[in-house]
């Protein structure tokens, strides 16, 4: 997905002004969330799972997680046939939109994590 504008004519300095930015700052990577939050009735009550690598740092990470974001409740923990994953499910009430954001950029943050859900 390209965010260019390609014009004929168009000079480098146009093509930098419409390109998105290098890092992109929470806000930024959240924009398009936050848009489609702006739609919901809050509180939201939500179900969030994170999938990682059954290791040391996924459980301490995991448990970070769990003291960092409030009114986050456990209710699933399975682990892979091999034990080489684990998946734990959360129920989460949202208060507001940067509450979710919170929660999610939290979640990014948890070591040896694969998949948010």
């Amino acid at each position: 997905m390209s965010h260019l504008k390609l014009v004929p004519d168009t000079s480098l300095s146009d093509l930098k002004e419409n390109s998105p930015p290098e890092s992109p700052t929470v806000d930024d990577r959240y924009a398009r969330l936050r848009d489609v939050l702006s739609r919901e009735t809050f509180p939201l009550k939500c179900t969030h799972k994170l999938i990682g690598i059954n290791t040391p740092a996924f459980e301490k990470g995991l448990q970070d997680f769990e003291t960092t974001v409030a009114g986050l409740v456990r209710t699933q923990v399975r682990a892979s046939g091999g034990n080489a994953h684990l998946s734990v499910t959360y129920e989460f009430t949202a208060a507001n939109i940067e509450s979710m954001i919170s929660m999610l950029d939290a979640s990014a943050k948890v070591p040896d994590l694969k998949y948010i859900l």
